[in-house]
């Protein structure tokens, strides 16, 4: 894949497999990834009884075990008792696997043990917004950033932190001035930040990098 093809893909799938077998993205990102397509499906009609109360407990699960506030094997449990059956368990496939398993089982094949009845519309959404949460938590993996560590002021880094744990992301355009403020003149961030139609997800490439984690 090319940077080119890369910016005009409408497939999650390639972008997944190049990020993981080119690119090396970390196991965190792509445990987010799947985190965010579990709370995404909950705007859909028609799900399956119970799949409201389910998909929170899913995503909650995955966002702690990718951060290290659940182990393993308590992670497994949760997704085991609740019934889920996306990508096996975690001890059959690596975080890139459950990713590309999220991907495919929500965006093209309608959803897990028909809990979702897509419509080939449905699915074209489906796929689109995955592809909006892979640019925004991965970046552009062609076009790597480097940050200043003096663009890392407290201020940034509480506004950063804030979003994070609250999910709410209203505050990016705020983040971008107190960057800005700072000497980052760096378009990408600054922009991917101001870039009201732009969907942000806990994971986002630049809340990580003000927040320094991978």
């Amino acid at each position: 894949m090319t940077e080119m093809e890369w910016s005009a893909a409408t497939d999650p799938t390639p972008m997944l497999e190049i990020l993981h077998r080119v690119h090396k993205a970390s196991d965190r990102k792509f445990q987010l990834f799947v985190a965010s397509c579990f709370r995404d499906i909950l705007r859909l009609p028609d799900l399956r009884e119970g799949f409201h109360r389910s998909a929170p407990i899913w995503a909650d699960a995955t966002e702690a075990y990718a951060d290290g506030r659940l182990t393993h094997a308590d992670w497994e449990a949760i997704h085991i008792g609740q019934e889920v059956k996306i990508g096996g368990t975690q001890r059959e496939y690596g975080s890139f696997e459950h990713a590309l398993a999220a991907s495919e089982e929500v965006g093209r094949y309608g959803g897990w043990d028909g809990c979702i009845g897509f419509s080939k519309d449905d699915e074209a959404e489906q796929l689109s917004r995955h592809i909006v949460f892979i640019r925004d938590i991965f970046g552009n993996p062609f076009c790597p950033v480097a940050f200043s560590p003096d663009w890392r002021t407290s201020t940034a880094i509480a506004i950063a932190q804030g979003m994070y744990v609250s999910r709410d992301f209203s505050a990016m355009p705020i983040l971008a001035d107190a960057l800005q403020d700072a000497g980052c003149d760096n378009a990408d961030i600054l922009d991917h930040c101001r870039d009201e139609g732009q969907v942000h997800v806990r994971g986002c490439w630049v809340v990580d990098l003000v927040r320094s984690v991978d």
